[in-house]
């Protein structure tokens, strides 16, 4: 019980802490001359970093997709060829004659039911 209490306790001042930081980060930002100065300084320098992101993530995706791909190509034509393989070795027919032996079905004795 005593340790709820002790994070509950914990929580509060985390959050106490984080929201002082960030009203005091806000008013310093809107509420000064070198604030706003500042401010327009990192919004200049992020303005063109949306479309920068964009083209990065394009080629990456491109990038990843390509490589997805060609490994993913790979595994497809083994399991093609172990199949045509399976096939030919006449495992196949073996299988199937089993299968088709295995479906008849046995009949079933029936205890107190009367004729």
């Amino acid at each position: 019980m005593e340790n709820t209490n002790n994070s509950k306790t914990n929580s509060f001042w985390v959050a106490f802490a984080l929201g002082t930081t960030l009203s005091a980060a806000f008013v310093y930002l809107f509420g000064t001359s070198k604030g706003r100065k500042l401010l327009k300084k990192i919004l200049d320098s992020t303005e063109g970093l949306e479309e920068d992101l964009d083209l990065l993530l394009g080629d990456l995706t491109e990038e990843v997709a390509e490589k997805l791909k060609s490994q993913a190509e790979e595994p497809i034509d083994k399991a093609v060829e172990k199949i045509k393989a399976y096939e030919t070795t006449g495992l196949h027919n073996l299988i199937e004659k089993i299968k088709t032996f295995s479906e008849t079905k046995k009949p079933t004795k029936t205890f107190f039911l009367k004729d």
